[in-house]
């Protein structure tokens, strides 16, 4: 179970990292900071060939319109005024836009990648664990992604959510973080639950509080991590999501019925129940079982 296997594994090294490991930790970090570049560029790539993908639909079904060129990736616009951005610089260094805003978020990406990848280094490299070293980082670094695209654009898109689902379950063939059955049970729990919470939602106040990338990515994190994290990780979630909705609300003026993204709590979450196990119950009082 995952609780056993990150705890365990943090607690057979020791608490302070001798030279070779710190000289490890950071390569790696560095190294996850250059992900995050890579990261940053295929999650403004993807919404945007979901967009023109979804136009082109439209044009093809009506009649109505000229099909313009495809995306291509490397190639995307500013946030704030959609001007150009080169795409080479953003892979290592910081750069402006055609219009002179320079971004915040890719250095975001860095930052969190290389947390992540320095963290998983510090726990699990030192074990020569390497299949389960690949796994915590292609879920940690997934879980990243999705929640930079879904705070930028409300999507969690199932190019990313489906084969992350699908990755846990085959994992886990080999009690990954948790057994088969308690891979498969969550994949199914995970779904289930928020479609459940989307249901009532929408038959009591006839709106929907949920999206359906929702459902995917809880799913993929009961896939990964088992059902038996996933009392642990909705509690936290919501009560993250909730803090912030509030800080929203009393900062920047947002309005109770504002639509805002849950997928980032999630992978937060996630990130938490993989990582630190044991906190996150501890903060939510749920025992696992």
């Amino acid at each position: 179970m995952v609780i056993q296997k990150i705890g365990n594994i943090r607690t057979s090294m020791s608490i302070m990292p001798n030279a070779s490991e710190l000289i490890f930790i950071a390569i790696a970090t560095l190294a996850g900071g250059l992900i995050g570049r890579i990261l940053f560029i295929i999650g403004r790539f993807l919404p945007s060939r979901m967009e023109w993908s979804w136009k082109q639909e439209i044009i093809e079904h009506t009649g109505n319109g000229d099909i313009s060129p495809a995306p291509v990736l490397g190639s995307f616009a500013c946030g704030k005024c959609k001007a150009g951005i080169p795409s080479i610089p953003w892979i290592v260094f910081s750069a402006k836009c055609k219009g002179g805003h320079a971004e915040i978020s890719g250095w975001l990406m860095m930052l969190a990648t290389g947390a992540v990848t320095g963290w998983a280094a510090y726990s699990i490299g030192k074990t020569g664990n390497l299949w389960m070293l690949a796994g915590t980082l292609a879920f940690a670094w997934a879980l990243i992604l999705l929640a930079m695209i879904d705070m930028e654009t409300m999507l969690l898109p199932d190019d990313i959510t489906l084969p992350l689902l699908w990755a846990g379950l085959l994992f886990n063939l080999n009690h990954g973080f948790a057994s088969l059955p308690s891979a498969v049970i969550g994949a199914a729990a995970g779904y289930m639950a928020l479609w459940v919470v989307f249901w009532v939602f929408k038959i009591l106040r006839g709106v929907e509080g949920l999206g359906y990338g929702d459902f995917k990515l809880l799913a993929a994190i009961g896939a990964w991590l088992g059902w038996q994290v996933l009392p642990g990780v909705v509690i936290l979630s919501a009560f993250v999501g909730l803090a912030f909705g509030v800080y929203f609300m009393l900062a920047k003026g947002h309005k109770r019925d504002q639509p805002m993204p849950f997928g980032p709590y999630l992978a937060v979450a996630g990130l938490v129940a993989m990582f630190c196990p044991k906190q996150l119950i501890a903060i939510t009082g749920m025992g696992v079982l």
